[in-house]
């Protein structure tokens, strides 16, 4: 029996790498692939796909669709996970300088509830000095529940 599941394990890795140097062949023969991404990226069909690639790809497409990437950490759904993991997988030196001013651009659109909380959980994962301040931003808004975001949050930087 365990022989056949080591078998079994082995096939199993084999197809997973030849899936894995195919999605690479076909990834090396778009010319653009910026705007295929980012397209991508809008397709509840694609997104997870596409998010799944990008973990495997290097900084410089990354940094391309950042502002896409920090918009669709704004929003619940069910590859958000995949894109904070997309997000987080950047140099971190890199990704402290840059998304605060992409993070603040969201709110400046959207502004709701619901974009406060998503990016205060996206900041609480990278730096406690930039959850501060979306908090900070969230306690100073008209809207109760921003506020309440900003409640939420602010007991996580008090502990």
């Amino acid at each position: 029996m365990y022989s056949e599941d080591k078998e079994r394990l082995a096939a199993l890795v084999a197809t997973e790498n030849y899936r894995i140097q195919e999605v690479f062949s076909i990834w090396s023969q778009i010319e653009n692939k910026e705007q295929v991404m980012r397209d991508a990226l809008t397709s509840v069909l694609s997104r997870g796909a596409v998010l799944r690639l990008l973990v495997c790809l290097g900084d410089d497409i990354k940094k391309l669709l950042f502002a896409d990437l920090v918009e669709l950490a704004s929003v619940g759904h069910s590859d958000i996970a995949l894109v904070r993991a997309v997000v987080k997988s950047l140099p971190r030196k890199w990704l402290l300088e840059t998304i605060d001013l992409e993070a603040n651009a969201v709110l400046d659109r959207t502004g709701d509830e619901e974009t406060y909380r998503r990016m205060a959980e996206l900041l609480a994962d990278i730096d406690e000095e930039l959850l501060a301040s979306i908090v900070t931003r969230a306690r100073e808004s008209e809207n109760a529940d921003v506020r309440e975001v900003a409640n939420d949050f602010g007991k996580r930087l008090d502990e």
